[in-house]
């Protein structure tokens, strides 16, 4: 037995369009890089992305997963066609996208989004969004909150 679940849910999503933080990633980056992603990304309900699993095992893929998840809350979506929406060519890769479609986040028309490449901290990535995209600042206050009362 594994020792975690995977499961597909179906459960309602609200009407109205929200705002998403999505984070792709690969197995094939340092996994120091994602794991810091995870840490800081579960306090602001990152959502990371692969967009599959390597060639091989799924069952070594997804216990690699859960080694890199930790005991961490993380949603992680394995999801090709987030890929080809948001143009995601190298990763990591940081995506806000405002008025997301929850229960079709694949629907046209495309959401109004900003994109940010690169292995740097997730703080430094929601920096650089902010100066394009004034709503992530929320996601900026909520974890330096958490960072400076620890």
């Amino acid at each position: 037995m594994m020792g975690f679940t995977v499961a597909i849910l179906l459960m309602p999503y609200p009407a109205q369009a929200v705002d998403r933080l999505y984070y792709f990633f690969s197995f094939s980056m340092p996994e120091e890089s994602i794991q810091a992603a995870f840490s800081d990304g579960e306090k602001i309900g990152l959502v990371a992305v692969l967009r599959g699993l390597p060639e091989g095992s799924p069952k070594e893929s997804l216990l690699r997963l859960k080694q890199l998840i930790g005991g961490r809350k993380v949603e992680v979506l394995i999801d090709p066609l987030l890929f080809r929406l948001y143009d995601i060519t190298e990763v990591p890769a940081l995506v806000y996208a405002e008025g997301v479609n929850p229960s079709c986040e694949h629907c046209e028309p495309v959401p109004r989004y900003w994109k940010r490449v690169g292995d740097i901290p997730l703080v430094a990535g929601l920096e650089n969004l902010a100066r394009s995209a004034p709503s992530v600042d929320r996601y900026l206050k909520k974890l330096r909150e958490g960072f400076f009362t620890k």
